[in-house]
């Protein structure tokens, strides 16, 4: 089955925190930096040590506000060939087409009541509330429920049911091009049975043989 060249369909609640997260690393790094610095020659009693470990620590800061800053757009979905891909900083899961039973959508505030959420949740997810999420209700998790709960954005989830929920970009475009994909993948998929196999060819009955050990086989 050919497909054209597959589009990313972002995911914004994960833009939205990881640059909250770069803005706090870099700050803390530039703050410990400047503070290590400032001890060094405002305050003689403090080992180089000590003043050494700030800057580490500032270092480390500003390694972990460059990785944020990499993969703040290496959240999305994405249509496969054989699988719907969902992409997050920590976790990437394959969703077999044949497991999705059907799709639906619905405003992230209906799902995600405010009154229900923490405040840092409520916070991230505000410029949102009012936009309408893909949901896909599947016939069961393609991977561990657990491990995709601890490693995902609990935004993914509102029930028990095997599900996702998908907040995008473009949820229209998403929702069609997964229809798409889907019914050209149920066409290309073979019989439940199998493939069917071509019968065997009938063989002709086998001609008797002629003895030539009989009692007029000497005859002229």
């Amino acid at each position: 089955m050919a497909i054209r060249k597959a589009r990313r369909y972002l995911l914004p609640l994960y833009q939205r925190a990881l640059k909250r997260w770069i803005s706090a690393t870099f700050w803390m790094s530039v703050f410990l930096a400047a503070f290590g610095a400032a001890a060094w020659y405002f305050a003689p009693e403090i080992t180089e040590t000590q003043v050494f470990i700030l800057w580490g620590a500032a270092v480390a800061a500003g390694l972990v506000t460059l990785f944020f800053f990499a993969i703040r757009k290496g959240s999305y979905v994405r249509c496969m060939q054989k699988h719907l891909l969902i992409a997050t900083p920590f976790l990437r899961v394959k969703v077999p087409y044949r497991r999705i039973k059907r799709t639906s959508n619905a405003e992230m505030s209906s799902l995600f009541p405010a009154r229900k959420l923490s405040t840092s949740r409520r916070d991230i997810l505000g410029p949102w509330a009012s936009s309408t999420a893909l949901i896909l209700w599947l016939d069961g998790y393609p991977t561990s429920p657990g491990l995709m709960r601890a490693m995902m954005s609990p935004f993914f989830f509102y029930e028990k049911t095997p599900h996702f929920v998908l907040l995008v970009d473009d949820w229209m475009g998403l929702s069609i091009e997964l229809e798409s994909v889907r019914s050209a993948a149920k066409q290309q998929a073979p019989p439940p049975g199998g493939p069917m196999m071509p019968a065997p060819a009938r063989q002709a009955p086998a001609k008797p043989k002629k003895s030539g050990s009989g009692l007029l086989s000497n005859l002229d």
